[in-house]
């Protein structure tokens, strides 16, 4: 048999990949067991390695260079995937920010000016704004 070439190999990926996934769909609806349940029932274990696993972490994070993840970050495709989520984002965002502006905010700048601003003033709407989430306004 004679060795593929570099498009052939990647042609036949592509194929592969795409009769991969209906048969990747279809185990998934097969499935008789619930992996989420597994994975929950077996939390103990995930926190048992990732605390083994912590100072092995750690070093390697340490470890790896500033420039290459200032590089990574730089990259076209980062940067339009931060853009995109962004715009994918607006709406939700939008729709959140004007809830506060309606509800929330006012009562943070009414608590802040009745502490006399400054430390205080922060403080007081700091509490507001934490009660808030308590109440489930901020959602």
């Amino acid at each position: 048999m004679a060795q593929k070439t570099a498009t052939q190999a990647a042609s036949n990926w592509k194929s592969g990949m795409a009769q991969g996934g209906g048969k990747w769909a279809a185990g998934v609806q097969n499935c008789t067991v619930n992996p989420m349940a597994l994975a929950a029932g077996a939390m103990d274990k995930a926190v048992q390695n990732y605390t083994a696993a912590a100072p092995r972490m750690a070093a390697a994070l340490s470890a790896y260079p500033v420039g290459n993840w200032k590089a990574a970050c730089a990259a076209p495709t980062a940067t339009a995937a931060y853009a995109a989520g962004g715009t994918k984002g607006l709406p939700k965002y939008t729709n959140a920010v004007t809830k506060l502006a309606a509800s929330v905010w006012p009562q943070m700048k009414a608590a802040s000016q009745a502490a006399g601003g400054g430390d205080a003033g922060y403080l007081a709407a700091a509490a507001v704004l934490r009660q808030a989430k308590a109440n489930g306004q901020t959602k």
